[in-house]
């Protein structure tokens, strides 16, 4: 036979397919993108023991007293093996724990409740390789121009907005690989701030051109 179960709350959901043989479980978190792609996120997956399982109600001074749901020696076995032997690619298990405990539920009452922890870290060599450096390279040429002879104010214009431009064509490039969020996350920063400093060069030069000229009127008189 099967059955499912859907739970659902503000932070996740969970649907859960079971069979004689066992079950898949798919569960979906918020998660926390202000420090994206540098983010660390901590899955909390909690089973509740429901009908006869339910321990009924204690007195505080009684809580953590018995366990009707133990974590076996199979889970942690399990956990380890998941954390050694990860499939997601984009995501690194850096610790799993298994904990049991009582827990209030709705009616106020202590429930035991199994928690597995899973706590993730997510992989930065595909952001530092596809965006962050890319991006760096173009605001070393923004910044280059500084080199140019600053009699030569045309070419070094042209080769700052040249880099302008290329920043921008570029952000275009990865923006799917950035979730698209109401706040500003840590690459959201980054790529603000190079913008911010790729134009830097561009005032820059347009400012020395306007005291070059007139220094060359002054020179006229």
């Amino acid at each position: 036979y099967n059955e499912t179960f859907f739970n659902y709350s503000d932070k996740n959901d969970i649907t859960w397919l079971k069979n004689e043989r066992g079950g898949i479980a798919k569960i979906r978190s918020r998660f926390d993108f202000s420090k994206f792609p540098f983010d660390t996120q901590v899955l909390n997956i909690t089973y509740r023991a429901a009908g006869d399982l339910i321990s009924g109600v204690f007195k505080d001074e009684d809580r953590g007293t018995l366990f009707l749901i133990t974590p076996s020696d199979d889970l942690v076995k399990n956990l380890n093996f998941y954390r050694e032997n990860n499939y997601l690619q984009e995501w690194k298990v850096v610790r799993t724990q298994a904990n049991s405990e009582f827990k209030k539920n709705r009616n106020n009452e202590f429930v035991d409740t199994l928690t597995l922890a899973l706590e993730i870290e997510r992989n930065k060599l595909y952001y530092f390789a596809k965006i962050i450096i890319p991006v760096l390279l173009i605001l070393s040429v923004a910044w280059y121009v500084l080199w140019i002879p600053t009699d030569d104010v045309e070419s070094r214009l042209t080769t700052s907005i040249v880099a302008l431009l290329s920043l921008i064509a570029y952000n275009f490039v990865f923006q799917d690989d950035i979730p698209k969020l109401d706040i500003l996350t840590s690459l959201d920063k980054f790529i603000l701030l190079s913008y911010i400093f790729c134009a830097i060069p561009i005032f820059t030069t347009i400012r020395l051109s306007r005291t070059i000229e007139k220094n060359k009127k002054r020179s006229s008189y």
